[in-house]
C-alpha cells in the first residue's frame, strides 16, 4: 500500500466517522506525532495535511491495519460478560 492509498483509505474512514471521530482522538494523534496543541477539532484539510507531511507512511498503514484512533472502545460486550460472570458467581 502506498502513502497515497493509505491517505485515501483513512480519508474514507474519516468521512464515515470511524477514523478520528472525536477531538480527543485528534488530540492524541497530535500528541503522539508532535502536532500542534488543540482544544477544538481542526478541519479535515488540516488533519490530513498533518498526516501527509508529518506521519511516516508505515505508521499510516498501521493505522489502517490496527484501526488506531477509531474512537472510544466498544466496551458493551465486555461489560455484559462481566455482569454475567458476577451473576453466576453470586448465585
Amino acid at each position: 500500500m502506498t502513502r497515497e492509498e493509505a491517505l485515501k483509505e483513512l480519508s474514507n474512514r474519516y468521512d464515515a466517522k470511524i477514523f478520528l471521530p472525536t477531538v480527543g482522538d485528534v488530540r492524541e494523534l497530535y500528541l503522539q506525532y508532535k502536532g500542534p496543541a488543540i482544544t477544538t477539532k481542526p478541519s479535515k484539510k488540516k488533519i490530513f495535511s498533518f498526516l501527509a507531511n508529518d506521519v511516516p507512511e508505515k505508521v499510516l498503514i498501521g493505522f489502517i491495519e490496527n484501526r488506531s484512533f477509531s474512537g472510544p472502545a466498544k466496551l458493551a460486550p465486555i461489560s455484559e460478560a462481566i455482569k454475567r460472570r458476577r451473576k453466576y458467581h453470586d448465585a
